[in-house]
């Protein structure tokens, strides 16, 4: 029993460099058809800036000194905007709203990719990752 859990844990960390790697491809891909969608008219900047940089304000508002740690008030708020349904919303939105919506619904899903391609993970209640870096 023992060594079958230990074996299905060492295959689902071989799955974990492809897993990231799809993840940093999807947030590249992603930050490229916001970008190309700004560049050529402007629209959209701010929602490009705003969107990219407004998730990760959870994390700096409920910084701690402990490393790796947020406040606990900080980890619903952090959590909800690290999930892909909230750009999937946006994005659904944007079909009403115009391209600038999009563009920023294209820029929080690039955000979300990427920090997991980095391993910055959701959090935890008492505000650590919720995954252990090794």
């Amino acid at each position: 029993m023992l060594a079958a859990r230990a074996a299905e844990h060492e295959s689902s960390r071989m799955g974990l460099p492809l897993r990231r790697a799809a993840y940093g491809s999807l947030g590249v891909a992603l930050g490229a058809l916001a970008i190309s969608e700004v560049v050529p008219g402007g629209t959209g900047l701010w929602h490009l800036v705003a969107f990219a940089a407004a998730p990760d304000l959870p994390l700096i508002f409920g910084a701690t000194r402990e490393r790796g740690r947020i406040r606990r008030w900080a980890v619903r708020p952090y959590n909800a905007t690290h999930r892909f349904v909230g750009p999937v919303v946006v994005a659904a939105i944007s079909l009403g709203f115009g391209a600038a919506w999009l563009v920023g619904a294209l820029a929080w899903g690039a955000h979300i990719a990427i920090d997991r391609s980095l391993r910055f993970d959701l959090r935890a209640p008492d505000g650590f990752p919720t995954t252990r870096r090794d």
